[in-house]
Formats: C-alpha cells, structure tokens, sequence
C-alpha cells in the first residue's frame, strides 16, 4: 500500500563504518527517544541501511507515522478484504521506478492536488523526505504566492541536504512530477530562480507500459513501485 507522505517522518543517520549491525540497531533504539515528533507508544517506526557514497559512514534512514492516522488505512482496507503486507508513502514508490541516473543524487518534486513532497535520492536510496500543503501554508500567513512557496521549499530542501553532506551543489537535478497542469509551468520558472538546478519531467523506467489515461497524474509510478515491492518475497523486505 502507497499512501501520501503527510504525516510521515523521515530522518537520516550516518554511523562510522566499524560499527556492527548490532550495535547501529542499539544505537537506533536509543536514537528513538530523542528523534521521534511524537512518543514511541504512538506510532508505526522502522529503519532501514542504506548504501553510502562515503566509505566511512553506514547510512540509516528512518521512517515514523501516527498509528491513529495508518489504521484508518488498515480498518478500511481489512473491511475491503485487503491483507496489507507492507505500507509507504508515495515518493518511496515513485523513486524505484523513475529512470534516475545510478550513483548520483537528485530531487524529486511530486504536486498532488495542493501537496507537495519533496525528496531527495542518493545511488538509488531514498535520503530525504519533507511533505507541505500548500492551501496550509497560505492560511497561516507564511507565504501567499503558490510558486513563491514551491521555490522557497525546493530552495531550503536543497541547502539542508548540501549542510549534511559538506558541500555545496550536491543536488543540481529536479525530476517534477504529479499534476501536469501545475509541472509544466513550474519545469521553467523554477530552473530560472534556482541558479545551478537542471529541472526536467520525470519518466517512468521503459519496462513498464505507458497508461494514457493517468499520464497527468503520478498513479502509474505510484502503482508500479509500490507493486515491485508486493513482489519481492516477504522475508527478504527490509525496506521501511
């Protein structure tokens, strides 16, 4: 099951190399009390190792939702007579099967109605995860230009992710997908306000078949990665 990424949490760590798996899960544990947004009696975490360009640190991503807010999914699905074996959000499913190019890092913007998720890969791995609605964000005053807000949130996602990792101009790829309407006139403002940010449409990897019916929507890459994953044999699924 692939659902939006609105109240998810996303958080990563970096480990020294020499430590053991035993000992990055008893550091997660503890990490766990001081991380999480909300009590650990209150919500669905999990963890997951991540492959890291740098040869010194292990990676480990982290991923927490409200147990209120998932078993309304759960409820709902059960009733529907649906066995739910794993549950994401939507840019997990949209990063497996979008055409990116290995060993690098790009951003990915996906609109859906008046959300964005914005999220950043890394040789093939999911590194960064932040979701906004937009119609929120007007109401209290932030900001009240739509694209003022897209700019703004893609900026601070980028500057963020270069503060991690040490240097800057590590992301200068944008995939947007989702609402055409809203990408097609977003794919060249945005690469005129963000200096140094190569935007482009995302496409889905060749081996899947084209769906013209959903082609202004984000269904077909949410539906084919979240259904890679529904193939993979359930004791070999380690991904959050």
């Amino acid at each position: 099951v692939s659902i939006p990424a609105n109240f998810i949490y996303f958080h990563s760590f970096s480990f020294p190399r020499n430590l053991s798996d035993q000992q990055i899960e008893e550091a997660m544990k503890l990490n766990l009390r001081f991380s999480l947004p909300l009590s650990q009696d209150a919500v669905y975490v999990d963890w997951e190792t991540v492959q890291s360009q740098d040869t010194a640190k292990k990676e480990v991503v982290l991923c927490s939702a409200p147990k209120n807010y998932i078993d309304q999914y759960l409820t709902a699905l059960s009733k529907a007579g649906v066995t739910t074996v794993a549950l994401e959000f939507h840019a997990l499913s949209i990063s497996r099967v979008l055409a990116l190019e290995p060993d690098s890092s790009a951003m990915i913007a996906i609109f859906s109605n008046n959300d964005l998720e914005i999220a950043i890969v890394e040789s093939g791995a999911l590194r960064f995860l932040q979701s906004f609605n937009i119609d929120k964000i007007i109401e209290a005053g932030e900001m009240n230009i739509e694209m003022d807000i897209v700019i703004d949130k893609l900026w601070r996602a980028m500057n963020f992710y270069d503060s991690e990792k040490g240097q800057k101009g590590s992301i200068n790829k944008l995939y947007l997908t989702g609402d055409y309407g809203k990408i097609r006139d977003y794919k060249e403002i945005i690469g005129k306000k963000i200096e140094g940010l190569s935007v482009d449409f995302a496409s889905i990897l060749p081996i899947f078949p084209e769906m013209p019916l959903a082609k202004d929507s984000n269904l077909p890459q949410i539906t084919f990665g979240a259904s890679l994953r529904g193939l993979m044999p359930r004791e070999e699924d380690a991904i959050i």
